[in-house]
């Protein structure tokens, strides 16, 4: 609970309001403080982010310090100075954004263009360090401070209701505080490395190297990557998505690509990084301009190699035996997937099939994942995975039960959108709907989530968040505000954002429904559906999900607070959606996206 013990006009002494993580701060609008009736919720083991912003006159904002103290003791927290990106247009109500169809997107949380707190520049204890001081000459010129903290609940805490001061030293020693509250439950989230969340997001090889300007694949970019990696884990991702055509960019074209030396390294230290699982995807690409009845793929980057050809195949079977190969030396066979086409569409299945069938006699074991969307049940016997858009799933449901029911399992991603009202982790869109992901994950049964962009910038993206796509016509066709990336490349190494934090608290959900759906799995099912009735539906005010959080942590601690009773609708399919419609030249948005990075 906030209490502002200084809460006076801008030009007097500066206010501190402590902001919900799941709201949104502008740099032009007094955010909403934390309620002061409602704490929020915690496990022992979890952590825990919180904004503080603080307002004022520029010439009185002058922050020299941020400290965190429970009780007299100070808390080993993390802070970090929020940076304001971007939002250039908002997220369309398919996909892509308002400009695409020229329909107004009802379900954003304010009219671009704006700018909105997201990017997390850790500050640490080096608040007299040069970057800290160029960094207050922003601040200065927006009469506000934005800040982040990051702590983590002991897991050997005592629990009960926590009380937390948050103090901030100004210039000439004023010091401004104010306090809160945190009701820490009797159940131990699970560590990252112990958790049953699968979540897959790429990180790209190219932009870290351009941005940081290094060589690729020199030692400074293996640094580089190694701390991504890094970032990714600590948000609980369990499954590195390697792109192969990333392992093969610069191999002469003509010649097989011996991209096996590479490869390892990337297994190596991804597995080093904590990842448990692996996705392989990329070894084949449409032809591009292609005749819709006669459709090509071509092998990796090189578009003389034509699969189904003699030489072709050859170099498909060469590649797929590098990674057979890379993946026994590891000790990882068993826990690597491949996807053998992203999005196939069904002029494709042919070529899948065969396709499929060929990685599979070189990768013994290998399982299949794909992401797609639409249904295809020309390609049932080749998949063992699907992963559809959330709207796909929902419109196609019956498909993905009978697959599931075939002994299939269903993930599901984002990719461009789904926009509207669905879950997706954009810009405009309420931080509650990337908590909420988790939680669906859940409670449909989905085996996990996949996100094509951990750090996927096509542009400087402290400075644009809205990017072209890269396809078709570049007028209309744009990638949504965030759609591209959840780290930033900061000064050093990556910088988390508040979508990455509140997608960890959303995993940390899940393993805690995973929990209390072992003593009573109706009862976590409709937990998930009385808080949240579906993936386009329900609240997103930060309010709903600390109560659903908290109803949540009294029943893993096996306190329920409410009756165990279906929620009305919770099985129900959604309201009819229009699936999205494939592009006929896109041949799958991540090949678009290799044909890019590739070049």
């Amino acid at each position: 609970m906030a209490l502002f013990l200084v809460s006076t006009p801008l030009l007097a002494t500066p206010e501190m309001l402590l902001v919900d993580p799941m709201e949104a701060v502008y740099p032009d609008v007094r955010p909403p403080g934390l309620p002061s009736n409602a704490p929020l919720a915690a496990p022992l083991g979890g952590t825990m982010v919180l904004q503080v912003v603080l307002r004022g006159a520029p010439e009185k904002l002058q922050v020299d310090r941020m400290e965190l103290v429970e009780g007299s003791t100070p808390v080993a927290a993390q802070w970090y100075a929020l940076d304001f990106v971007p939002v250039e247009q908002n997220t369309g109500m398919d996909h892509g954004t308002e400009i695409r169809d020229g329909r107004k997107n009802p379900h954003v949380i304010r009219r671009a263009p704006f700018e909105i707190a997201d990017a997390m520049a850790p500050v640490g204890s080096a608040w007299d360090s040069e970057a800290w001081k160029s960094r207050k000459a922003g601040f200065n010129q927006r009469g506000l401070a934005a800040f982040a903290v990051r702590w983590a609940i002991p897991a050997d805490a005592t629990p009960g209701l926590h009380t937390y001061t948050v103090k901030s030293r100004l210039k000439e020693g004023q010091m401004v505080w104010s306090r809160f509250s945190v009701q820490v439950y009797p159940v131990a989230v699970p560590p990252s490395e112990q958790g049953t969340f699968n979540l897959v997001q790429t990180s790209r090889t190219k932009p870290i190297a351009d941005a940081y300007k290094v060589p690729m694949w020199s030692e400074e970019f293996w640094s580089l990557y190694a701390s991504y990696a890094k970032a990714l884990v600590e948000g609980r991702q369990s499954t590195g998505r390697i792109l192969l055509p990333e392992m093969a960019a610069d191999c002469p074209t003509g010649t097989e690509p011996q991209f096996g030396e590479r490869l390892d390294r990337m297994v190596k230290l991804l597995k080093n990084a904590g990842m448990r699982d692996f996705l392989g995807v990329g070894i084949f690409h449409p032809i591009l301009p292609k005749d819709e009845n006669n459709p090509q793929w071509g092998v990796i980057s090189y578009k003389t190699d034509i699969f189904g050809t003699p030489e072709g195949n050859a170099k498909a079977r060469a590649l797929f035996r590098q990674v057979h190969k890379v993946i026994e030396q590891n000790g990882v066979a068993d826990k690597f997937k491949m996807q053998v086409f992203d999005e196939v569409p069904e002029s494709n299945n042919a070529l899948y099939v065969q396709a499929a069938k060929m990685m599979r006699e070189e990768i013994p074991g290998v399982k299949v994942f794909e992401v797609i969307n639409s249904p295809n049940l020309g390609i049932a016997d080749s998949v063992d995975e699907w992963c559809p858009l959330p709207n796909v799933y929902m419109v196609q449901r019956e498909f993905f039960k009978q697959r599931k029911a075939a002994g299939s399992k269903v993930a599901f991603y984002t990719c461009m959108g789904p926009g509207g009202a669905w879950v997706n982790r954009l810009l405009d869109q309420e931080r509650t709907r990337v908590v909420q992901i988790p939680w669906f994950i859940y409670g449909y049964g989905f085996s996990g989530f996949l996100h094509w962009g951990a750090n996927s910038w096509m542009s400087d993206p402290f400075k644009q968040s809205v990017v072209p796509t890269g396809s078709g016509d570049q007028t209309k066709n744009f990638l949504p505000a965030g759609d591209t990336h959840i780290l930033y490349p900061g000064d050093q190494g990556p910088w988390i954002s508040l979508r990455y934090e509140a997608q960890r608290l959303g995993a940390e959900d899940y393993e805690l429904l995973n929990i209390y759906g072992k003593k009573d799995p109706k009862a976590a099912e409709n937990l998930v559906f009385r808080h949240f009735p579906a993936m386009s539906q329900g609240p997103r005010d930060g309010a709903s999900y600390w109560e659903a959080r908290h109803d949540l942590l009294a029943a893993a601690s096996g306190n329920p607070s409410k009756e165990n009773v279906e929620p009305a609708g919770a099985q129900a399919d959604q309201p009819a959606a229009e699936a999205p419609k494939q592009e006929p030249q896109s041949g799958g948005l991540m090949n678009w996206f290799r044909n890019l990075f590739s070049k």
